[in-house]
């Protein structure tokens, strides 16, 4: 049963204050009476440029400092660069940092990309810094596409809203990514690209979803998605070492379209040891390799009988060289052959197995109750 139909839970300020900690049950109906998106900020911040000497931006825009004063406006194709302490220059005009930028028509250019929502400019020792504002609503449609195939059905681009929106407002209240913005950009949380890749199905797929989130007890769920499983997703606890109820093994039937659903990798053990070297393994030359198994997946590759975490060892010869942590290998005339299931850690949603799903029928609500089972999928707004 799906019980955001049947539950009244308009806002986070229910999912992040359970009412139990409450013991006047009069205060706990004027909380739940009086809950309403106005106590849930849905606006994220989005560090779209990081770091950089010079930014180009390019658009017809009214100019704020912090406090909301208005600076005056930009129209067009503008340079911004540092001039001296805490101040930046704007189309050579000077101005105390940060700038808030709010475009006249919704969107603008920034670095040759095109975002809705402001854009404020902020000025540290490490240099320029862009931050994306914007509603949550707006972001996902900016994720959709850039996380699953844009000719997906449009439940599994439902189903990606969802957990786009759900990662979204956990790391806005639970774990933000700095002081100064909530998520990157980038595979480090989402990849988002503004309105790059936006289309109406995605657009759609986010309307029809609005607000809707996945929770578990009362608080935004911490989810996870990734490619393709190979036929079942792993748990946390195997992972990452961490128990979370809702992030266990599921059988998958549905990811065999993927080209990666099975997979085969010859490397040259040499580069292998170099990269291993590199990283501060110093193996030498590969004489004896093998696996050490978890549950389901590979937990590490013993190496010269030195053992290294599977998630680490991915990093150092790469994630996209040995596509997942499900895999055997041998070591054969210099060479070694990885034999795989899949591309991705496996724990949470399979993305290719959604897009199966929705193809065969299912909507997103069962969807995201096959991969996340005990999630609850409620209605944030």
């Amino acid at each position: 049963m799906n019980r955001s139909s049947s539950r009244s839970a308009s806002s986070l300020a229910l999912l992040l204050f359970p009412l139990f900690l409450f013991a006047d049950d009069v205060l706990s109906q004027i909380l739940r009476s009086e809950a309403t998106v106005t106590s849930f900020d849905p606006t994220l911040r989005i560090g779209i440029v990081q770091s950089v000497d010079t930014l180009n931006i390019d658009g017809d825009a009214q100019m704020s400092d912090t406090d909301g004063r208005a600076l005056g406006a930009i129209q067009g194709a503008c340079r911004i660069v540092p001039v001296a302490t805490g101040k930046i220059s704007v189309c050579d005009r000077t101005y105390p940092a940060p700038v808030t930028f709010t475009p006249k028509f919704g969107f603008m250019s920034v670095a040759g990309k095109m975002f809705r929502g402001k854009v404020e400019v902020v000025l540290s020792e490490k240099g320029l810094t862009a931050v994306n504002a914007l509603h949550i609503e707006e972001y996902v449609r900016g994720v959709i596409n850039k996380e699953i195939m844009p000719g997906w059905h449009i439940e599994a681009k439902k189903a990606q809203a969802v957990l786009a929106r759900t990662y979204a407002v956990h790391k806005k209240v639970m774990r933000p990514r700095t002081a100064l913005y909530d998520l990157d950009p980038t595979v480090l949380d989402q990849v988002y690209g503004g309105l790059e890749k936006e289309d109406l199905t995605a657009n759609k797929a986010v309307a029809d979803t609005r607000g809707e989130i996945l929770s578990y007890n009362d608080l935004p769920a911490e989810i996870y998605f990734h490619s393709t499983c190979g036929g079942r997703t792993a748990s946390a606890k195997e992972v990452w070492g961490k128990e979370v109820p809702y992030l266990v093994p599921v059988k998958c039937d549905h990811c065999k379209n993927s080209s990666l659903y099975r997979w085969t990798r010859v490397l040259h053990a040499d580069e292998v040891a170099k990269k291993l070297a590199a990283a501060g393994y110093a193996v030498g030359k590969l004489k004896k390799v093998s696996i050490e198994k978890g549950d389901l997946r590979v937990a590490a590759v013993i190496v010269n009988g030195k053992r290294i975490e599977v998630n680490q060892f991915r990093k150092v010869v790469g994630y996209t060289t040995v596509y997942s942590n499900d895999f055997t290998i041998t070591l054969s005339g210099g060479k070694l052959t990885f034999s795989g299931k899949g591309f991705g850690h496996g724990v949470g949603a399979c993305q290719y197995g959604m897009a199966g799903m929705a193809q065969a029928g299912k909507t997103w609500r069962e969807i995201l109750q096959h991969y996340l089972p005990g999630a609850e999928i409620r209605k944030m707004y």
